[in-house]
């Protein structure tokens, strides 16, 4: 894809259960009309649930709480953010949310040529024992939210994707931290009214 043609995009970073689906989804739900979500879990757990070769290894990484790996991962996020910008789901008005990507600088360099990233949230402040708490109320039956599944996704997130900050870094791509171990509602209210101010939106309609 041209550079000129890239979606521009946020990425929403953080531990699992830091609550990035969480306030992707409130975003995009509060500013529809300049924001869409996109959710590389839900991909893969929607992918997993067919009958297929590639539904069975996914299934086999969310079982061991291991990072999808990037020859798979990459190209079903590409397909699936291509196929919405097609029939019309993002149109040239959203910046796209980008929930689940960029979890290796890897990723981040791949998706260079299709994504315009113009800054990070990164939501944070969230320990271990907060992490495990929450997975085990998020009561979504995911099999990647077992006790063991989830200590290794903590232990990749600060080997693995920890050190992809540094990709935007380098690249000088703002970063904007998000305390997300307040209260829920007020994590929602601070990122809906940080995106509101840093685009300058002040009608939805």
């Amino acid at each position: 894809m041209a550079k000129d043609s890239r979606i521009p995009s946020v990425l929403l970073f953080g531990i699992p259960c830091a609550g990035k689906g969480t306030v992707g989804k409130a975003i995009a739900k509060e500013l529809p009309r300049h924001f869409f979500y996109l959710s590389s879990g839900d991909m893969v757990r929607e992918t997993s649930k067919l009958q297929s070769r590639i539904a069975d290894e996914l299934n086999d990484y969310l079982r061991r709480g291991e990072l999808v790996p990037d020859s798979i991962m990459v190209p079903m996020y590409k397909e699936g953010v291509i196929c919405r910008k097609i029939y019309g789901n993002i149109s040239s008005d959203h910046t796209l949310l980008v929930d689940g990507m960029c979890r290796t600088a890897e990723q981040a360099e791949e998706l260079a040529d299709l994504l315009d990233f113009k800054e990070v949230l990164h939501l944070d402040n969230v320990p271990k024992a907060e992490v495990l708490e929450r997975c085990k109320k998020r009561g979504e039956g995911r099999i990647d939210d077992t006790p063991e599944a989830m200590s290794r996704r903590i232990k990749e997130y600060w080997d693995v994707t920890w050190p992809a900050l540094d990709y935007f870094h380098r690249n000088h791509i703002s970063i904007h931290p998000l305390n997300a171990l307040l209260p829920k509602d007020m994590v929602v209210k601070n990122a809906v009214d940080y995106m509101k101010a840093r685009y300058r939106i002040t009608s939805e309609w």
